[in-house]
């Protein structure tokens, strides 16, 4: 699991990120090589959400690395793997990559067999940031201000029960687990 991780880390440059700011301005910096460590904890009899918020802490920008991995054993053969990995360099379609190739890796699968990166996060943010980038943006930006220039339109949507006199956000919890 460990070789596999550090694989992704040392393939992608987004986990190999840090921030520091030059004159109030944030400047990515990208390292040659950052460690990968995997703390092992043995649960015991401590409940599983105690764990995982003890988990779960900030992270320093200018301190690389931005993710952190720990391999949970539960009772029996059960063990979980939890990854904290800061959002300025990973994000839902970074999840769905991470995870496709952790899988095929930790399957033994061969790296090579791994798609190619065609662009790295570092020049999708210049092309995003640059004069084509922002032209796109501004583009979008006066489209959404034409359109509302008469204000936001109120949502009403169909429920299927009526509403209560008094807006509550109050959910349920459902438990379940997978094989």
């Amino acid at each position: 699991l460990k070789h596999c991780l550090r694989q992704l880390v040392q393939r992608h440059e987004s986990l190999r990120t840090s921030i520091r700011f030059r004159q109030g301005e944030p400047i990515q910096l990208i390292h040659k090589e950052l460690p990968v460590e995997i703390r092992r904890v043995d649960a015991g009899n401590r409940d599983k959400a105690e764990i995982f918020k003890a988990f779960v802490r900030p992270f320093q920008l200018d301190q690389p690395p931005l993710y952190r991995f720990e391999l949970v054993k539960f009772a029996g053969d059960q063990y979980a793997l939890l990854m904290d990995i800061h959002h300025i360099i990973f994000d839902g379609t970074s999840y769905l990559i991470f995870f496709k190739e952790l899988s095929h890796l930790y399957c033994g699968g061969d790296p090579a067999q791994l798609e190619p990166l065609n662009i790295q996060y570092k020049e999708f943010a210049h092309w995003q940031t640059g004069e084509e980038g922002q032209a796109n943006l501004k583009k979008m930006e006066q489209y959404w201000l034409e359109r509302f220039k008469d204000g936001v339109p109120v949502l009403e949507l169909p429920t299927d029960f009526p509403r209560p006199e008094i807006q509550s956000f109050e959910g349920e919890l459902i438990r379940f687990q997978l094989e």
